[in-house]
């Protein structure tokens, strides 16, 4: 079974090699779509994009996937909240919005920050609330950050021991 999956790794590291840009945007590609849907599984892929194109590219990549993915998926639920259940979406929203109104970012930081939370729950509650364009990139790209950099860093770490376990005792 692991021979398998090492033959999965090097087969991808070969690609990765030859192909980088291509792999770098059907990675960012997939990723957006994965989050646009608010999958469960998401610190898997942010990790395993720590392994395979380490640190910084590694962040730059998960930190935009997560936040194109999560806008699409709130602008779509908005939408459709909207249309289906118009008076319990507005009567809500109003609700919210008011417990909220004063100190909006303290509050939206805090529930990117919370990482029992599952997306799917956090982006739900992201659309029923009016807020901008500004204000959820800045809150969300400051919420998910701290988790989003250890895991990509846990991934990248995780390619180092790979590499020195791989490695041949003449290196």
């Amino acid at each position: 079974m692991f021979d398998n999956l090492y033959f999965f790794i090097n087969f991808f590291y070969e690609q990765l090699e030859n192909n980088f840009t291509l792999f770098f945007l059907l990675y960012l590609f997939s990723l957006i779509i994965f989050f646009s849907l608010s999958l469960p599984g998401g610190p898997v892929l942010i990790i395993s994009s720590g392994f395979f194109f380490g640190f910084y590219i590694g962040f730059l990549i998960n930190i935009i996937a997560i936040l194109i993915g999560s806008y699409i998926f709130i602008y779509i639920l908005k939408k459709i909240f909207y249309k289906l259940f118009n008076s319990f979406y507005i009567k809500f929203s109003k609700k919210l919005n008011n417990l909220l109104e004063h100190s909006s970012y303290e509050y939206l930081i805090l529930i990117r920050l919370i990482a029992g939370v599952p997306l799917f729950i956090q982006n739900l509650f992201f659309s029923f609330m009016n807020i901008t364009k500004s204000k959820f990139f800045i809150s969300s790209s400051l919420g998910f950050s701290p988790i989003i950099f250890f895991l990509t860093y846990f991934g990248s770490k995780i390619y180092e021991i790979y590499e020195i376990n791989y490695s041949n005792y003449s290196e």
